[in-house]
């Protein structure tokens, strides 16, 4: 009984996951993407998710899709796992200093020059940053 009801716990989790990496909205990989900085504002259509993508369309700018780096790095087992951990921490810095940025920004600018700021952190530039690598072919780790 034990077993069976671990089991369906596990798997409860494990499509939760996966499906908040698929939608970008519950996987913690994903989690800060729906807790943008107010500067970073988001357009409607979302960019499909890439198995090579290094940065992820559905997060901040900058922040690293851990699903795409895992498979362009080749980790997998427990250096995947350390990987995935070292992005995860990765990503909520990148958020954090967004976040800090963009209220010490605040103080010290007027309106029009928030408005440039908050340009610089616009959602499609992680997907434009990842077409840049795929054109140079750094989005793939040659063994």
């Amino acid at each position: 009984m034990k077993a069976n009801t671990l089991r369906t716990i596990l798997l409860v989790v494990i499509v939760g996951l996966v499906s908040g990496i698929l939608y970008g909205q519950a996987a913690q990989d994903h989690s800060q993407h729906q807790a943008a900085p107010a500067a970073a504002p988001k357009t409607v259509g979302v960019t499909p998710l890439v198995d090579n993508d290094v940065f992820c369309p559905t997060m901040s700018t900058g922040q690293l899709c851990s699903h795409g780096t895992t498979s362009v790095l080749g980790v997998t087992g427990a250096k995947g796992e350390q990987w995935l951990a070292a992005a995860r921490k990765y990503n909520k810095a990148v958020e954090a200093a967004t976040k800090q940025l963009m209220t010490e920004a605040g103080t010290v600018l007027d309106e029009k020059q928030m408005a440039a700021l908050k340009s610089w952190f616009s959602d499609e530039f992680n997907t434009e940053v990842n077409k840049l690598l795929h054109s140079k072919g750094l989005a793939t780790v040659k063994k």
